[in-house]
């Protein structure tokens, strides 16, 4: 359990906060709060029971959850090509192109809903 948790907090601290928003800034330093704090305090534990182990892990899991839905970024509506920007990327209005941008747009739709 430490040990994942040792790498998340290395995955963590490689992420790019460049990119970040203030939001997510806040987001990122709670994530990292809470695995430094998790693991000073798995590192200070005397050793427990497999019970007790799957208890913690659960907790923890759920915890995690819970911060991963706070910090997740909305999806936004999907926002298809108009007729004018098909023609202009050479997509004809009909045919054999615009079935294939039409089954394109199907999956991407499908995979980002």
């Amino acid at each position: 359990m430490i040990e994942v948790l040792k790498q998340a907090l290395e995955a963590l601290e490689n992420m790019h906060l460049v990119e970040m928003t203030t939001e997510d800034l806040q987001n990122w330093n709670k994530a990292n709060k809470f695995l430094c704090r998790a693991i000073a305090e798995l590192e200070s534990q005397e050793p427990m029971s497999w019970h007790e182990s799957i208890q913690n892990q659960k907790k923890f899991l759920a915890e995690m959850e819970a911060l991963l839905v706070k910090t997740s970024t909305p999806q936004r509506t999907w926002v298809g090509l108009t007729r004018m920007e098909l023609i202009e990327c050479g997509v004809l209005p009909f045919g054999m192109s615009y079935e294939l941008y039409q089954t394109i747009e199907a999956k991407l739709k499908e995979l980002n809903t």
